[in-house]
């Protein structure tokens, strides 16, 4: 329901998403061990492509939330 809402992210948005995200330390740990989940999971891509990424990492509670969100959709 919710990609209903919002749309789907482009694969560019995501892939450049990963990529700023891959700067930060704990992204690139979770990345290196769930690398192929993260490149195919439909909820991970969603959460990470729709992240405003720029904001969040000048911003330490939001980037915790992402990353929280992203470790729920890595362990579900």
């Amino acid at each position: 329901m919710i990609s209903f809402i919002k749309g789907e992210p482009s694969e560019e948005k995501i892939e450049k998403n990963i990529e700023r995200l891959a700067e930060r330390d704990w992204f690139s740990d979770l990345y290196a061990q769930h690398a192929k989940f993260i490149q195919t999971d439909e909820n991970i891509r969603y959460i990470i492509g729709h992240a405003k990424v720029e904001k969040i990492i000048r911003n330490e509670i939001k980037e915790e939330r992402l990353k929280a969100d992203i470790i729920e959709a890595l362990t579900v």
